[in-house]
């Protein structure tokens, strides 16, 4: 996989798959970890580069969710949709109103085709702008939290990787 920071170079980070598992070459630069049966999470360090409310995107640390196609890795697609069909998921007005206590407001969401939900989040504070987002997989009908760091005192903490969440460029 290859990615960088658009003018501080790029380096490629290399894996492959055996017995249904990643397998990282020696010398790679990133962690991927395998999060169920067929689905992978690599965290690259790359810029979004995104623009949103004026302002650019920092530089972020999150998980990429991608499938193994049998000869690539291949990112799952999304669709951006609102917060009231958000609310129609069983357990999403909940997130929403956890959201809302954390004095983030939400900037958009997307759905992706391997059942997760990704919220993009933006809060002004000390003169700047902070954006985080919020993780939910999907089963059935129900949204549930992923949980990113255990110890967080809230919603965003528990569960951001930091900066912001883009579309896969098709829709499905």
């Amino acid at each position: 996989m290859e990615f960088g920071g658009y003018g501080s170079g790029s380096h490629s980070v290399c894996f492959y798959v055996k017995n249904g598992k990643a397998q990282r070459v020696k010398g790679s630069f990133e962690g991927l970890r395998q999060i169920s049966g067929r689905e992978f999470a690599i965290y690259c360090s790359a810029f979004d580069n995104m623009k949103t409310d004026g302002i650019w995107t920092g530089h972020t640390w999150k998980p990429y969710y991608l499938k193994w196609t049998g000869k690539k890795f291949q990112e799952y697609r999304a669709k951006r949709i609102s917060v009231s069909v958000l609310r129609k998921y069983r357990g999403g007005n909940a997130i929403v109103k956890k959201i809302k206590k954390t004095g983030y407001k939400i900037k958009s969401i997307y759905y992706r085709s391997n059942g997760m939900i990704h919220i993009n989040l933006r809060r002004m504070e000390n003169g700047g702008t902070s954006y985080e987002n919020v993780n939910l997989e999907v089963r059935g009908r129900n949204v549930s939290l992923m949980i990113a760091n255990r110890s967080g005192s809230d919603i965003v903490e528990k569960s951001s990787h930091g900066g912001i969440y883009c579309r896969a460029s098709k829709r499905f």
